[in-house]
Order: C-alpha cells, then structure tokens, then sequence
C-alpha cells in the first residue's frame, strides 16, 4: 500500500496493464479495476452537500442519476457532470468525490447521470442520456434548488464528448445552450483501446463515424446520432456555442503542437475558449489519477473556482487561458 497515497499500488498497476488491450473477456475486470481505482484516488471532501438519487422513466431503460446538492439556501447553478470510463466503465459512484468538490467549492448543483454503456447498449445510447439528463436539469432546476436559466455542461474523458455533444444538440435542434462547457482531458483523440493515437477530430460528425466503426459498435444504427448532428459543425460548438474551458493531461495524444494549433483554430473561428495544461502529466490524471496533492486536485480545484465565479459573474478568458 502506498500509504501517501492511500491506494494500493498493485491496483493501479492492474489497471493500467488490463487498460492496454480491453476485451469482452476482461470487460468486468477493467470496470472493477476502474471503480477500485476511482474510488481510493478521492478528494479531500468538506461534506456541505447532500446527495440523492433520481430515476429518470422512459425510453428503452430508465434513467438514474445522482444529485449533489451543496448546503444553503437560493437557487443554485446546475452543472450538468458526465464520467469518464471510455465508453465501457464508470458510472455516477466513479466520479463521486469530484462531483463533491465541484458541488462544495463552486457551489453549485451537480447533477450526474448513470449513461448506459457498450458493448451492451448500441452507440446511441450515452448520447441519448446525456441529451435526457440535461434536459430534466432544465426541466425539473426549481424540484433540485436549481437555476434554469445557469445550466453549464461538464465531463472528463469520453463525458467530456458527451457534455460538447449536448452543445452540438442544441445547435442543431435549436434548443436551450448550456451556459458553458467544462472539458477535463477529453479523448478527442483517442475513441477507443484498439485505436489509439488518431488525430484529432474535426468536427462531431467525424468523431461520431469513427465511433461508429468501433467494433464495440459494429452492426448499430447511429440514426439518432446523425439527427442530432446536423451540419458538420467545428469540434465541441465552440465556433457558436457556448465558452468552453479545457483542461488537459500532458499524455492526452491532443497534446502540444496539435492542441495548441486545434485550441487556436476554434479561437479564431470566434469561439470562447480557454485551456489550462499540464504538460507533466498523462491522459486520467484528474480521474482516476488525480487526488489531493497532485495536479488532479490542482486541476479540479481550478475547475472548480472557474464554475464558481463564471457561472455567477459570466465567463473570464483569463480563467481558463494558460499563463
């Protein structure tokens, strides 16, 4: 045991080995692997929230997720927090002690949703979540202490597609905007175990057709995908969306020239845009790497900060531009 860390060494070296080459053989491996090591990498926690759980009905399967609810009185901001896991691992107790921070020190309503995952779900599905539980944040903000009119769209990793994709959405469909987009290490880049190191995506529709050849994906319609794409759009809205803040891991295979000259194109397309990087450390490095005493915990505090002061005072370029 790594006593100052507080999590078992074996634990992450398993993980990382069975994360090299995941298959249906060690699916179950990797999300327990992945759950064990998510949960020993908490935050330091305060405790001033209160969570529960809400069962969305309908569509193929009902929706759960989880609410944080920070202590107080007032109508709260929502962020809207999708998981990590690479499409096939995680759910709302993975990113737990991150959606606590963020719930606590920018005191905020976080809602989290349990998307469903391959290969038991076909490739609309965490799409189709996604879109449902940002649309019951909206809908239901007065039920949660929450504002309507403040609704932000968060994620790390393959969640952090997810909240950019619930952007392409409401442009697409003409329907309400987050108010900003917080991207932790999102894999732009890197769309599954067996193909790494693509580079990166020029738009959602490019992202969504090589999804779309995965194999955890093969023989699915992505029907619902294209209905909600539209017109090939520039990557994660920015060129009409909403401000977007990155945070990204030095190992994320956007890293240097190419996510520098990718952040700068949208930049100079119009959109709001902000990145902070780590060049130091490696794709996961807030979840489920990150912790108290690392750039996890820098990285999430920062995150944390940001949401606070721009989803009361608007958003600060300068709160997500590296320095």
């Amino acid at each position: 045991m790594d006593s100052s860390k507080g999590r078992n060494v074996q634990t992450v070296v398993n993980f990382e080995k069975v994360s090299e080459q995941v298959s249906q053989e060690n699916l179950s491996e990797y999300r327990n692997l992945y759950r064990e090591v998510c949960e020993s990498a908490s935050f330091r926690l305060s405790g001033r929230y209160v969570a529960k759980e809400v069962e969305v009905p309908g569509g193929e399967s009902p929706l759960k997720l989880r609410v944080y609810r920070p202590d107080g009185y007032g109508q709260f901001p929502i962020v809207v927090f999708f998981h990590g896991g690479g499409w096939i691992g995680g759910d709302a107790d993975t990113c737990a002690s991150l959606c606590q921070v963020l719930a606590d020190v920018a005191n905020v309503v976080v809602v989290v949703p349990n998307y469903r995952l391959a290969p038991e779900w076909g490739i609309s599905a965490p799409f189709e979540d996604a879109c449902r539980a940002f649309d019951w944040a909206v809908s239901n903000a007065a039920d949660i202490d929450g504002d309507a009119e403040v609704v932000a769209a968060a994620g790390e990793g393959t969640g952090a597609y997810l909240a950019a994709f619930v952007v392409q959405r409401a442009l697409s469909m003409g329907q309400t905007l987050p108010t900003l987009q917080l991207l932790i290490d999102p894999e732009f880049s890197n769309w599954s175990f067996h193909e790494l190191f693509k580079p990166p995506f020029a738009s959602i529709a490019e992202a969504v057709a090589f999804l779309s050849g995965n194999e955890w994906w093969s023989g699915e319609s992505n029907q619902f995908v294209e209905s909600l794409i539209g017109n090939d759009r520039v990557a994660l809205g920015i060129e009409q969306g909403p401000p977007v803040t990155l945070l990204i891991g030095g190992a994320n295979a956007m890293e240097d020239v190419n996510l520098t000259a990718f952040v700068k194109d949208l930049a100079g397309k119009g959109g709001a845009v902000g990145m902070k990087f780590f060049p130091e450390d490696r794709q996961g490095f807030v979840s489920p790497h990150g912790e108290d005493g690392n750039n996890g915990g820098v990285a999430l505090r920062y995150a944390a900060r940001m949401l606070r002061y721009s989803l009361r005072q608007g958003w600060d370029p300068l709160l997500g531009l590296e320095r």
